[in-house]
């Protein structure tokens, strides 16, 4: 059977998400098709996430769901009529054996090769296979395939993508530096920040993706990868050590095309967004990892017109300087919505996280970020039972929570992943009746901080990208989107507005939900919410759009 058609399914953060969207990119380009069928795919992609016990155990849930859905249980699995399972991402990497050995997997890519030479040899091998009578070869290889990994040590930053259909040579053999030739704009960056000892390296080498998401308002454009900051507790350095940044040109280039398919809100994202840029010289002589982003955040502000929104995904509070508290309020798009993944209140418990920063950094972050805009949002990042946590540093938890009037935190338990510093400290884990009543108590404390901070905003107007209508939205005849301060408005209508930009004032609030009433729409969608393959591509060469003139 011919290869024709795949899916993806993708899990965890929002760098996997836009990952995921590259990979699908780069399908296409040789000539598959998508579906959104999973039952209906020839090849079936899963982009896991490992970050913590339950991501991994839903990876493989995942995985094996995967391999099961329309597949005959008598079926022997060398078949040349059954569908193949691809694992890509973080789970992929940490566990390339143990993929190798789940049903129909054929193949298990990582961070640590590149992942477009790996997809092409993949489909021609598969091809190959599917033009004879069985499947042995990949079945044999499983997930130990054609591409052997990078090695260690050698940091590249400030890359750029490979173009859909062209992955670039692959080498394991360290390459000299190649210097980005195209100009940076009016912003002066050293030559050495655009320098690559070895430019290709995981999904970097993927096209970014070149058709508008069904059903998405938000477009996400990874612009930063790797982590070397070392928390005890996180097993993310282990699987993305590289330090990799978009060249600030491909920055610009890609928010130019998404706004010319009609996105009204941009999200900037990365594993950690305030290294974007950064050296490790930079980190040797204490430069600011912010430095660089404040910088392509005023090119973003000149340089791409019609962007309605501009959301930074995350930022840690060590990161949140004057000078990127300046570009930002220099960037009329930007919204007033920040991200800090505190962790913890407690000094005692970020040295042990080793974390970069204490309790009076999130503080000083959160005040500068306060007095320098007006009501902002802050969310956060909160985790309950770190080994070692006593009822004093979970209190202290509890105060920052209440300092900062978080407008939503995201809280989860401590989880112990093999690999990292903190899961060997288990004669201090948080005895599980301990855990189980500060969780329940802190989702208490944080959903009246979320109630309290949105009631300053009734009578108000705000302005909602209004997303696509659920099914239980249309039986209720209402929709929604989110604000600039992120927190979802759901209000009355029978338009399908999905995609605009709603003014809509803000009636009431209570635990669960805020709502409103439509008073007029602001912007207009302008693009359908799919678009052929390549449309990406197409709308680049449009110039500037019509839609927005």
């Amino acid at each position: 059977m011919r290869m024709r058609t795949f899916y993806v399914a993708t899990l965890g953060c929002k760098v996997n998400h836009y990952e995921a969207e590259q990979i699908a990119a780069f399908l296409r380009s040789q000539g598959l098709r998508q579906t959104h069928d999973p039952g209906a795919a020839d090849l079936r992609i899963v982009h896991t996430c490992a970050v913590t016990a339950d991501a991994a155990s839903q990876s493989r849930q995942t995985i094996r769901r995967m391999a099961r859905i329309s597949v005959p249980p008598d079926a022997a699995a060398d078949s040349p009529s059954m569908p193949r399972v691809l694992v890509t991402g973080c789970w992929a990497t940490a566990h390339r054996a143990d993929a190798g050995q789940l049903p129909l997997v054929a193949a298990a890519v990582g961070h640590d090769e590149d992942m477009a030479q790996a997809l092409a040899h993949l489909l021609s091998l598969w091809q190959r296979e599917d033009a004879g009578s069985s499947r042995a070869c990949t079945r044999s290889c499983n997930a130990a395939h054609c591409c052997p990994p990078e090695p260690p040590g050698d940091n590249g930053w400030m890359m750029r993508a490979g173009a859909p259909g062209q992955p670039p040579p692959y080498s394991n053999q360290p390459s000299p530096p190649a210097v980005n030739a195209e100009p940076a704009g009016n912003v002066s960056e050293p030559a050495a920040v655009f320098a690559s000892p070895r430019p290709w390296t995981g999904a970097a080498s993927l096209p970014p993706p070149d058709i508008r998401r069904p059903n998405r308002q938000r477009a996400l454009l990874k612009i930063q990868d790797g982590c070397d900051h070392g928390c005890t507790y996180c097993i993310v350095p282990a699987l993305r050590r590289r330090l990799w940044s978009k060249a600030p040109d491909q920055v610009i280039d890609e928010a130019r095309r998404l706004v010319c398919l009609g996105y009204a809100e941009i999200v900037l994202t990365g594993v950690c967004l305030g290294s974007y840029g950064r050296t490790p010289e930079d980190a040797m002589h204490a430069q600011p990892g912010s430095f660089h982003l404040a910088r392509l955040i005023s090119r973003i502000a000149k340089e791409v017109p019609g962007l309605v929104r501009l959301r930074l995904s995350s930022l840690d509070p060590a990161d949140v300087t004057p000078e990127l508290i300046s570009a930002m309020r220099g960037c009329p798009a930007l919204a007033p919505h920040f991200h800090l993944p505190v962790q913890s209140g407690s000094d005692r418990v970020l040295r042990a996280m080793n974390r970069r920063y204490g309790r009076q950094t999130c503080l000083a972050a959160i005040r500068m970020l306060s007095e320098a805009f007006d009501r902002p949002a802050f969310t956060a990042d909160v985790m309950v039972g770190f080994p070692g946590e006593t009822d004093d540093d979970f209190e202290q938890t509890l105060s920052l929570i209440d300092a900062a009037s978080f407008a939503h935190v995201h809280v989860f338990t401590f989880s112990a992943r093999e690999g990292t510093a903190a899961a060997r400290l288990r004669s201090e884990f948080v005895p599980p009746h301990v855990l189980a009543a500060r969780l329940a108590r802190l989702r208490r404390h944080t959903r009246a901080a979320s109630l309290a901070y949105r009631s300053r905003f009734v009578g108000e107007v705000v302005n909602v990208v209004v997303e696509r209508r659920s099914a239980q939205f249309r039986r209720e005849g209402m929709l929604t989107g989110r604000c600039d301060r992120y927190f979802p408005v759901v209000f009355p209508s029978s338009a399908d507005l999905a995609g605009s930009v709603a003014a809509v004032r803000i009636d009431g609030v209570d635990a669960g939900r805020t709502w409103g009433t439509l008073v007029g729409v602001v912007r207009p969608a302008h693009v359908d919410s799919g678009g052929p393959p390549g449309a990406l591509a197409a709308a680049a060469g449009m110039g500037r759009c019509a839609a927005f003139e």
